[in-house]
């Protein structure tokens, strides 16, 4: 969304994603009854960025399951229309 503002690329979704983030709260509610989730961050910087830090902080590692993380349609469709590599957008995208 962020780029799409920039370059003036019309993706309605991802720009209401962007102007509007939605917070998964029942997804956080769910994980923290099962005792899975104890740490949130805001990963406007990155996806990267933000779990590196969780990670330090954490004192332990990370190992992400890429096949496992939920990406839009949208999102995809995007990648796909403008050449871009999602893994750019999913791993470093931030504003």
């Amino acid at each position: 969304g962020f780029l799409c503002t920039q370059k003036d690329w019309n993706y309605p979704t991802l720009l209401k994603s962007f102007k509007k983030p939605r917070a998964q709260i029942s997804i956080a509610q769910k994980l923290a009854k099962k005792k899975l989730l104890t740490a949130a961050t805001d990963i406007s910087d990155s996806l990267s960025f933000s779990l590196g830090e969780l990670a330090k902080h954490s004192k332990c590692n990370l190992i992400i399951e890429k096949s496992r993380l939920p990406l839009s349609g949208a999102l995809k469709k995007f990648c796909a229309d403008k050449k871009l590599s999602i893994d750019e957008f999913v791993f470093h995208g931030g504003e």
